[in-house]
């Protein structure tokens, strides 16, 4: 297929389930950690868990999840830029496509996209939000790959390739 260099294979999931047998690393303080794996068990999704700060990074760096899920602080202090975003902001664009990143918060309002979009994630959930993680998850997921073919189609009509 024309242009299917730049097609991630993040976006080849199934559009009512995009976790389906991808690899989810979820870097939660608790009591976050608990309810967001149980909800994604009971959803027959097989969660890895980091336990700290260097086990997330080697499994961002190594095993190349296709969900990354990150609370707030987990593992950094409040007056401290969060190390794990700071990673997820350097990577570059042809890594970043393959991340599908969602930041748990109670500094926002969840399903914001420009507050996402400022984090440098792909979807935003305050904690009151973590029992609807996945059909949020499976919405925003949606969207983004809508958002991303429009992209692809664009950029194979204008170079070609």
């Amino acid at each position: 297929m024309k242009g299917s260099a730049f097609i991630s294979r993040l976006w080849t999931g199934a559009p009512d389930d995009p976790m389906q047998d991808r690899l989810v690393l979820v870097a939660a303080s608790s009591p976050w950690q608990e309810a967001l794996v149980a909800n994604l068990k009971d959803a027959g999704v097989s969660p890895r868990s980091a336990i700290s700060l260097d086990e997330a990074l080697q499994a961002l760096e190594f095993h190349h999840p296709d969900f990354f899920i990150l609370t707030e602080q987990f593992a950094c202090h409040d007056d401290l830029p969060d190390p794990l975003l700071e990673y997820v902001r350097n990577l570059t664009s042809r890594e970043r496509r393959e991340l599908f990143v969602i930041f748990i918060s109670r500094n926002v309002k969840t399903a914001d996209h420009l507050t996402a979009f400022s984090q440098s994630v792909n979807l935003v959930l305050h904690p009151d939000a973590i029992q609807d993680l996945i059909p949020l998850t499976t919405q925003s997921w949606n969207f983004w790959k809508n958002l991303y073919q429009a992209f692809i189609e664009s950029h194979i009509q204008l170079t070609g390739q």
